[in-house]
């Protein structure tokens, strides 16, 4: 089962409601702009994903980052 599986295990420990609600609201501020792709918005909410995967160390889907 997934609770028991060490990779699931290592990071659900990493994830909170806290810490999601905090990344959610980040990333659907009006400090992200709208997210438009191309634009700056967009920009930086894909520069705190990977900030927060490479927190995680984790791989991006793309290119491994």
């Amino acid at each position: 089962m997934a609770a028991q599986d060490p990779i699931a295990l290592k990071y659900g420990n990493k994830v909170s409601a806290a810490s999601l609600k905090e990344s959610l609201s980040i990333l659907a501020s009006d400090a992200m702009e709208g997210r438009e792709t191309g634009k700056r918005g967009q920009k930086m909410a894909a520069a705190f994903i990977r900030a927060n995967f490479e927190e995680l160390e984790l791989a991006g889907p793309v290119g491994g980052g």
